[in-house]
């Protein structure tokens, strides 16, 4: 050891021209202690170092004996050439980079260690800076992911996909943790239906790493997808079938296989298992006919899929569910066996033909689209998105209803018997339950009406949703400006900077019992700018709600119920034709016990609004307390003589907040249920053992 010690010296004094001899000794004496094949290593490195700074070569010496006690040889040959072209770079940050090895490379564990010397060395090619953050943040990433194990496959998925890019080599360990997360969140969901644990994280990592594999930067995205939730998945079976398909079109491309998952989400989220499973099979027969073609089918489904949920059939019956989806699907793999191009012609158009058609007449209309122009697909793309007369007429079939052409004149005048002003009539897509905010100019009603089976009263309905349109006008819905929308604005803005202050202090008895402090996570505080006062309007307003959407379907029922009551109480020749809509509105509305609470409470709101009261005997007994508080809201705001808009967003102020709470208040509910029946298990076993 004597003469290796000496061997060690002589090197270094070579090396170290400069340095004093007591200075060489010590650092040989130091690196003495190891395995000589370390030292060497150490010695190599050092005399490559020496030529850049005397001082980080000291640094590196100083480091290299705890560092070695931490990696094998090839591990801490490979970190030693990592600090050496830090140092190429910058002397300083190789300083710092030894200097802080030790404690890094000690925060992981033993099995990570070498993976993050191996992706810093791949980063540090392209990106030294880049390199430099994985090395110092990695303790950080480690603790944030928390699981051993799968620390291990991130951190290989990122070493793999480092040798692409550097970029998203980086964008794989930063969304690691949420990925991690929302799959431990879907185990848990998972093991409270099945007994046998669940290996679905095991088939997510696997497939990122073939993602890595394969095409390097989409594993990032996809751990980006991952992490953006996968509550959409109820079964472990699900799961499989969703991995085994996203790595059959792995084999086309990251991009597609990519936008086949995110595309499959939406599928299983609002249509179902059996929904995914026709989809599937649509996807691999457009997927015959070329990559590109099944990439726009793909990037289509969730428009598609997303409009057919919002359709009439769904509407009126959510309590079907994925009924009207299953049954396009259904229709849409028929096609694709003769004709895969009017098969995707006739799903782009689906939304469209069930806006305004029973489920039946969509699926005579389709079948009849693909017999009729099975060779010409200029001639399909035209019947499928109802060009002609003669696909309109098909698609109506058996009820004719009431078309917008031929009443667009008398729905005109009508209008503008009641404004005073002329408009514009104008086709939309679909009824909704709601009638839309115009835009002050045009009304935008139904190409067709066929919801009564009769044309007197398919046209009365037309008038009524008229007369709705006109009201916004007359009645001030896109109303800017005035004394009482600043005022609105201004007392909205200060009630959420108020609860934001007192939040920062404690939660205080002197909040209303409205303003539970928790919910100012729910809103957005911002100061008013000159120009929002100027021009405020309802659209400014509803933009302070962080539940921006919530927050506008609210302010639309509201308002809706605003206007209705203003057109009753200035128009009482409509009165006849408004309840008339107002009992053939009943007659479709879903059971209130059997929706989800949140969708129970809104459903609520909308029959007191709307249908004039809640219909539901149970449910006005369950929800007692929510309809006294809306009812409140209702009577305070909308029901009188002269009510504006500015009322209507101090309504929807009020009514998101009850919102809030009801949500709150049924999870408080649910998870003190979730602990007794847990107290309950526990107190069984313990008298079981005894």
């Amino acid at each position: 050891m004597a003469d290796e010690r000496k061997g060690i010296a002589g090197a270094l004094s070579d090396q170290l021209k400069g340095a004093t001899r007591g200075t060489i000794e010590s650092l040989a004496m130091k690196m003495g202690i190891h395995p000589s094949e370390r030292a060497w290593i150490a010695v190599d490195i050092g005399s490559s170092l020496a030529s850049i700074s005397l001082k980080v070569t000291v640094d590196f010496f100083k480091a290299a004996p705890e560092v070695a006690r931490l990696l094998e040889n090839n591990d801490v040959r490979a970190w030693a050439e990592l600090g050496c072209k830090v140092a190429l770079n910058s002397a300083d940050e190789a300083g710092e980079f030894f200097r802080s090895s030790a404690e890094v490379l000690g925060a992981l564990a033993p099995p990570v260690r070498p993976l993050l010397i191996d992706l810093c060395s791949r980063q540090i090619v392209l990106s030294p800076a880049a390199a430099l953050l994985t090395f110092r943040t990695a303790p950080k990433t480690m603790a944030s992911i928390g699981n051993e194990m799968a620390a291990v496959r991130l951190f290989k998925i990122a070493v793999e996909v480092a040798s692409r890019s550097v970029k998203h080599s980086t964008e794989v360990l930063n969304t690691a943790p949420r990925a991690l997360a929302s799959l431990q969140t879907l185990e848990r969901e998972l093991s409270r239906d099945q007994p046998a644990p669940s290996d679905s994280t095991d088939q997510i990592l696997n497939l990122a790493e073939s993602f890595a594999q394969r095409t390097g930067a989409t594993a990032a995205e996809f751990l980006t997808t991952v992490g953006e939730g996968l509550e959409f998945i109820t079964t472990a079976s699900e799961v499989s079938s969703l991995c085994a398909e996203t790595l059959v079109y792995l084999e086309r491309g990251g991009a597609t296989a990519l936008q086949f998952f995110r595309s499959a989400r939406i599928v299983i989220e609002l249509g179902g298992k059996m929904s995914f499973e026709k989809w599937s099979r649509v996807a691999r027969r457009v997927s015959d006919k070329g990559n590109a073609i099944v990439y726009d089918f793909l990037k289509l489904t969730p428009k598609v899929i997303a409009g057919l949920s919002l359709s009439r059939l769904q509407r009126r019956a959510p309590d079907r569910n994925h009924s009207t989806i299953s049954a396009v699907l259904e229709v849409i793999e028929e096609l694709t066996s003769s004709n895969v191009q009017i098969a995707l012609e006739c799903f782009k158009s689906s939304p469209r033909a069930l806006a305004s058609a029973s489920l039946e007449q969509f699926q005579s209309w389709a079948r009849s689209g693909a017999e009729l122009h099975h060779q010409d697909r200029r001639k399909a793309q035209a019947y499928y998105a109802l060009e002609s007369k003669g696909s309109q007429e098909l698609l109506r079939g058996v009820s004719e209803g009431v078309t917008l052409e031929s009443v667009s004149h008398l729905l005109r005048l009508y209008v503008e018997g009641l404004t005073g002003r002329e408009m514009t009539i104008g086709p939309i897509g679909s009824i909704p339950d709601e009638a839309r905010i115009s835009d002050g100019q045009t009304i935008m009603l139904p190409a067709v009406i066929a919801e009564f089976g009769s044309p007197e009263d398919d046209f009365r309905l037309y008038k009524v949703l008229a007369a709705h349109a006109a009201g916004q006008i007359e009645f001030g819905t896109r109303a800017s400006a005035t004394p009482e929308l600043r005022a609105a604005l201004e007392e909205v803005d200060w009630y959420f900077s108020e609860l934001s202050r007192r939040e920062a202090k404690a939660e205080s008895p002197e909040l209303p019992a409205s303003s539970d402090s928790r919910q100012v996570q729910s809103f957005k505080r911002q100061p008013i700018r000159p120009e929002e006062i100027d021009a405020v309007n309802y659209r400014i307003i509803l933009s302070r709600f962080a539940n921006t959407s919530l927050a506008t379907r609210i302010f639309t029922t509201l308002e809706n119920g605003r206007i209705d009551y203003r057109l009753r109480a200035s128009y009482r020749g409509i009165r006849r034709d408004l309840d008339f809509v107002r009992t053939r509105l009943l007659e479709h509305r879903p059971p209130v016990m059997e929706l989800p609470v949140e969708q129970a409470i809104y459903e609520l709101l909308f029959q007191l609004t709307l249908c004039g009261g809640v219909i539901d005997e149970g449910a006005a007994i369950a929800y007692a307390g929510a309809i006294s508080a809306f009812e409140t809201i209702i009577s305070e705001h909308l029901r009188h003589d002269g009510a504006t808009v500015a009322d209507t967003l101090l309504a929807t102020f009020r009514a998101y907040n009850l919102l809030g709470q009801q949500r709150q208040q049924h999870e408080a509910e649910k998870q003190a249920e979730e602990d007794q029946q847990q107290s309950e298990e526990i107190a069984d076993d313990s008298q079981e053992g005894s």
